[in-house]
């Protein structure tokens, strides 16, 4: 890289950090969920206000020969950060515009899933959302977009309307469905596959109102059921009797991890047992009524019913939110899984600070169980980015290291990958992945097909044929 050319002229409200001078504190220099994946602090941190200062940002990126990333929620702990980066924190692009006509909310690049949930409900709207208030929605679309409302409206992407992008060669285009030629190819592949491709500064998804959710009250219900681990056997056998909701409405979840500091319990391990039913609140109960059975409620510390509004449904959340540390997701979709792979991989979790011990307090797991009709109802001719033979796939499965000591990195990243091994073995094509929870090393054909991994290459070469954005299919993650 030869001498750096001098920063361009940005909006009085856009805000840039660099190059960090020997012994900068990277935590107040670049504040990300994750420290993993972080092998030297970028160059440059710019929080552009206006679309000209990422336009600027872009041609300076281009003439110094740096990678330009742009940030939303910060919480894409695999894309890789060094020194040859140009860091593009998108926090003031956070509007939001609902369209009560035509049912649709825009979005800027930089708005989180906190914002989004809270400002729609309080309307009486919502869209589709991430399931952790801190993560942006933009990354959380383009990536596929797992959650609780995958079985009502299909994946977060198949929420997906419309973008304002800004591209490599600083064109601002505005692409949707009803685009054609190259820009529908270019709305395609944001709709699953949108790492690398340009600076989205704002995105029209489909917008619902709550009140035809038909829920009491307007609020979620939900059953809470709590096991130590010695009941593991238990806790394992009732998931397996839920994990095919016959109703899209609801959603069943196995969580394990250790008790909050604020519990009875605190650090003790638990096995948690959600269902929610975002609609009529009988139709949880029916749907799931062997989790009313007295040989699993009689085995639980805790089992109780309850309502939260729509703003609080990502409460749950709110402990693992924070920057720093080690964390990183891995992932898989599956169509079942059995009571003998869950008690294994609880096993390896109780056991994963015999090798990572600044893992014990803070690693843990998700086996989230969804209807898949919505899902399949949405894949429109393959036209998006999410392979057509995991439409159908009940679980989603999420394995979360999260490690204090960067020794205890190797041994973490092991376990995570042979949870996912134990809870969704690995099939004949190999695709089981989502792309925004990628996990270091993976091979990119488990999460796309292989006429998909050719097609992405194919559009990055149109769209930034120098390689400005990082993009996982062409750069590896």
């Amino acid at each position: 890289m030869g001498s750096i050319t001098e920063l361009p002229k940005f909006s009085a409200e856009c805000e840039v950090s660099g190059p960090p001078p020997p012994g900068t504190d990277s935590t107040k220099y670049l504040s990300r969920w994750s420290n993993a994946n972080i092998k030297g602090l970028p160059a440059f941190v710019i929080v552009p206000a206006i679309e000209q200062d990422i336009i600027s940002a872009i041609e300076f990126a281009k003439e110094n020969g740096y990678k330009l990333i742009p940030a939303g929620g910060t919480h894409g702990p695999f894309v890789p950060i060094d020194e040859r980066v140009v860091y593009l924190d998108m926090r003031k692009f956070d509007s939001l515009e609902l369209d009560v006509e035509l049912g649709t909310v825009k979005l800027g690049g930089g708005a989180k899933t906190g914002l989004v949930l809270t400002e729609l409900a309080q309307r009486g709207w919502y869209t589709s959302i991430a399931n952790s208030n801190e993560v942006g929605m933009v990354g959380y679309a383009i990536g596929g977009g797992g959650s609780v409302f995958n079985g009502l409206h299909g994946l977060g992407m198949d929420s997906l309307l419309h973008f304002r992008i800004i591209t490599a060669s600083g064109s601002i285009l505005e692409i949707g469905e009803e685009s054609s030629g190259k820009e529908l190819d270019l709305f395609n592949v944001l709709c699953g596959a949108g790492f690398g491709f340009g600076v989205v500064t704002s995105v029209t998804m489909r917008a619902r109102r709550i009140k035809d959710l038909n829920m009491k009250d307007d609020k979620l219900w939900k059953r809470e059921m709590v096991f130590t681990s010695d009941q593991v056997h238990v806790a394992a056998e009732l998931f397996t009797r839920l994990q095919n909701p016959s109703e899209p409405c609801v959603a069943v979840s196995l969580v394990c991890l250790k008790a909050p500091p604020s519990s009875p319990a605190a650090g003790n391990p638990m096995i948690v047992i959600f269902i929610n039913s975002i609609g009529p609140p009988e139709l949880g109960e029916s749907v799931c009524a062997p989790a009313f059975e007295e040989k699993y409620s009689s085995k639980a510390v805790v089992a109780r019913n309850g309502f939260v509004t729509f703003a609080e449904m990502n409460a749950h959340a709110v402990p693992y939110n924070g920057h720093g540390d080690y964390k990183e997701n891995y992932a898989a979709w599956s169509k079942e899984i059995t009571a003998e792979a869950i008690v294994e991989a609880v096993d390896g979790w109780l056991k994963i600070g015999d090798e990572a011990a600044s893992a014990t307090e803070t690693t843990n797991f998700v086996l989230a169980a969804k209807n898949p009709a919505a899902m399949i109802a949405e894949d429109i001719d393959e036209r998006k980015f999410f392979p057509r033979r995991l439409r159908d796939r009940k679980i989603f499965i999420r394995v979360a290291p999260w490690w204090k000591d960067p020794k205890d990195g190797a041994a973490a990243r092991r376990w995570a990958r042979k949870t996912v091994e134990t809870l969704c073995p690995l099939e004949e094509k190999g695709v089981r992945g989502l792309a925004t929870n990628l996990s270091p090393g993976i091979d990119m054909g488990e999460v796309y097909e292989p006429y998909q991994l050719e097609k992405i290459k194919q559009l990055k070469r149109t769209w930034d044929p120098s390689g400005l954005f990082w993009n996982p299919v062409v750069d590896g993650v």
